[in-house]
C-alpha cells in the first residue's frame, strides 16, 4: 500500500508556535511514503527559521514555498497542489494535528473503495483546556450529498484526503483574497471547493473516525467571524460557486433555491436581496445555455430559402391562431415571404397540434428548446434564440417578427416600406426612448444587426418591453422623423371591464392585433370574447 505517494499541504502564516507540532504529526504517520509541502503566506515570525531546520533535516521529504503575504489560504493551498507529486493530497492547517494513522487509514479506504473520490473524517476540537468531539451526530459510512453541503459545511479541511487526479476536473481553489474588515469580500474558499466537487458528481465520503485534532483558536477566521460575517461569507461563497460555472449547476438549481428559502440563519432582508441576485445569475446561465441548444423538431425550413423576406412568429399554446395566421398571410401579404412558426409552447399537446397544422399546410416549423423562463420574459428570450440560430444564418434581405395573434386585414406589403427605410413596425416610446414593439417589427438586414436583444429590460433605469433593449445599438442611431410608421388605433368589440385586453382589438396599419392569445391574463367572459374573435377572423378569410 505504501507505494503511492501522499502529498501533505500545510498553508501557514505567523503560526510558529503551532507549526512544529503540525509537522511532527505528519512525520510520525504510520504511512511513510509522504512529502510535506509547507506554503508560507509571508510569515514575519520565526516560521522561516523553523522550516529551514526541517528542510535541512528532511531535504527529500519537506519542501518550503515562501509567498508574498496575500491573506489567502486558497493561494497557498494552490501552490502546494501545483507542486505536489503525490497520487493523493491531504490538507493540514498549521494549527491542527494528525493522529498517527490518519494517512494510512484514508489511503487504504480510497484504494478499497474506488468509487469514492474524497474522504474526510470527524475530529476532536481542542484549545489546551479540554477536548470535545467535533461532530456528535454524523454517521459512519455516510456520503456527503450536494444538498447536505448546502445545508452547511460539514467537511473539516484538515481531515480530507483527495485523489490528485480530481484536480484536473474540478480545478484549483478560488484565489480571491478576502479581508475580515470588509465583510462584503469575505467567503469560505474551502466550502466552495467541496460544493464544486459535488457538482462534478465526485463522491465525498464521511467517516466518523477521529483522525484530526482541530485547534480552537480565537485568532482564527472561523472563530473571529461575527454572525453577520458568517452569513455574508456563505452568501459570497455561493456567488463565487456560480461565477466559476463549474459542475452541473443547472440540475441543482431547485435544490439551491429550496435550501436558501428554508434556512433560518439568514437575515430576512439579506435572503430577499441575495435570492433575487442569485436567481438572476442562475437564469442568466440557463439563458446562455439555452441559446446554444438545437431545436428538437425542424420541418420544411428548406422549402422557402429563396424568398425575399423572412417572417417568424413565436407560437405559444394556441394552435387556432396559427392556422388563421397562415391563411390570412396567404390571402393578403403580397410579398415573396418565408413564414416560419417558432414554437415556444409549454403544453406538449398544443405544441403537437401546432406542428401538425404546419405539416399539413407545408409551413416551416421549429420546435424551440425548453425555455428557461415560464413567464412573459420567455417571449423575448425565444426571439433571441430565433434571431441567433435561424434569422442570422439564413441571410435574407429582409426579416421580421409578428406575434401569433397579429393578422393582415387587406392586401399589404412589408417589403415596400423596407426598400425605402431600414426598419418598419409598431412604434413605442417610454420616457424619450423609442423602439419597435418586437411583436410587429421588420428590418433590412445589414452588418450592424449581427447582435440584437429582444428580451425585456431597462435602459437608464427605464423599463422597456420586448424589443426595447435594441435602443442603444439600433434605434438611437436612427432619425425617427425619417421613418414612416404604421397608423395605430383601438376598436371596442364588447363592454365588460373596459380594459384593452378584455374589450378591444388593436389595429397597426392594415394589421389586426387580438391581445392575450397566449392566455397570460385572466379576463372576464373569456369564452364570449373568443367567439367574437373567431367571427372577426372568419369574416377576414371570407371577405
Amino acid at each position: 500500500m505504501d507505494n503511492k505517494l501522499v502529498s501533505i499541504i500545510i498553508p501557514t502564516y505567523n503560526d510558529s508556535e503551532n507549526l512544529v507540532m503540525a509537522i511532527e504529526s505528519c512525520l510520525h504517520q504510520t504511512y511513510k511514503n509522504i512529502e510535506i509541502l509547507i506554503c508560507d503566506d509571508g510569515s514575519n515570525d520565526a516560521t522561516p527559521e523553523i522550516i529551514k531546520e526541517y528542510t535541512e533535516k528532511y531535504p527529500n521529504k519537506i519542501l518550503y514555498y515562501r509567498l508574498k503575504h496575500l491573506e489567502s489560504p486558497a493561494i497557498a493551498r494552490n501552490v502546494g497542489i501545483k507542486n505536489a507529486k503525490g497520487d493523493f493530497i491531504s490538507f493540514l492547517d498549521s494549527d491542527d494535528l494528525m493522529f498517527k494513522n490518519k494517512i494510512e487509514k484514508q489511503v487504504r479506504f480510497l484504494e478499497d473503495n474506488t468509487s469514492i473520490d474524497i474522504v474526510c473524517s470527524n475530529a476532536i476540537k481542542f484549545s489546551g483546556v479540554e477536548d470535545k468531539l467535533f461532530y456528535k451526530t454524523q454517521l459512519y459510512g455516510e456520503k456527503i450529498s450536494f444538498k447536505k453541503l448546502l445545508n452547511g459545511n460539514n467537511i473539516i479541511n484538515s481531515t480530507v484526503l483527495i485523489k490528485k487526479s480530481l484536480i484536473e476536473d474540478i480545478g484549483f481553489f478560488y484565489e480571491r483574497t478576502f479581508y475580515l474588515k470588509n465583510t462584503g469580500k469575505f467567503f469560505y474558499e474551502d466550502y466552495e471547493y467541496w460544493i464544486r466537487a459535488s457538482l462534478f458528481n465526485k463522491n465525498i465520503f464521511y467517516s466518523s473516525e477521529i483522525l484530526i485534532k482541530y485547534r480552537i483558536n480565537c485568532e482564527g477566521i472561523s472563530q473571529n467571524s461575527s454572525k453577520e460575517k458568517r452569513i455574508v461569507g456563505l452568501i459570497n461563497t455561493l456567488k463565487i460557486l456560480l461565477k466559476t460555472r463549474k459542475g452541473n449547476i443547472l440540475t441543482n438549481i431547485l435544490i439551491i433555491n429550496k435550501i436558501l428559502f428554508y434556512k433560518r440563519f439568514l437575515y430576512k432582508q439579506k435572503i430577499k436581496d441575495f435570492v433575487k441576485k442569485l436567481l438572476k445569475l442562475i437564469y442568466s446561465l440557463k439563458e446562455k445555455i439555452y441559446y446554444t441548444k438545437r431545436p428538437s423538431i425542424i420541418l420544411n425550413t428548406k422549402s422557402c430559402d429563396l424568398r425575399e423576406i423572412d417572417i417568424v412568429t413565436t407560437a405559444f399554446n394556441n394552435p387556432g391562431v396559427i392556422l388563421y395566421q397562415i391563411k390570412l398571410l396567404r390571402k393578403y401579404l403580397i410579398d415573396s415571404y418565408c413564414y416560419t412558426v417558432a414554437d415556444n409552447s409549454t403544453n406538449a399537446k398544443k405544441s403537437d397540434a401546432i406542428m401538425n397544422i404546419c405539416k399539413k399546410e407545408r409551413v416551416s416549423y421549429i420546435r424551440l428548446p425548453n425555455n428557461p423562463y415560464n413567464n412573459s420574459v420567455s417571449h423575448g428570450v425565444a426571439m433571441n434564440w430565433i434571431y441567433k440560430n435561424y434569422i442570422v444564418k439564413r441571410k435574407a434581405k429582409y426579416f421580421g417578427f409578428i406575434d401569433h395573434d397579429i393578422f393582415p386585414t387587406s392586401k399589404t406589403s412589408i417589403v415596400q416600406f423596407l426598400k425605402k427605410q431600414s426598419i418598419y413596425g409598431h412604434y413605442q416610446e417610454r420616457n424619450g426612448i423609442w423602439y419597435l414593439g418586437a411583436g410587429f417589427s421588420f428590418f433590412r438586414s445589414n452588418k450592424n444587426l449581427k447582435s440584437m436583444n429582444f428580451k425585456k429590460g431597462a435602459v437608464n433605469k427605464i423599463k422597456l418591453d420586448t424589443g426595447g433593449m435594441n435602443w442603444k445599438k439600433l434605434y438611437s442611431k436612427i432619425n425617427k422623423d425619417q421613418i414612416k410608421f404604421p397608423s395605430h388605433y383601438y376598436k371596442t368589440i364588447r363592454n365588460t371591464d373596459g380594459k384593452a385586453q378584455s374589450d378591444k382589438i388593436e389595429f397597426i396599419g392594415g394589421w389586426l392585433h387580438l391581445f392575450n392569445a397566449s392566455g397570460w391574463l385572466s379576463i372576464p367572459k373569456q369564452r364570449e370574447r373568443n367567439l367574437i374573435i373567431v367571427k372577426i377572423l372568419e369574416n377576414l378569410i371570407n371577405k
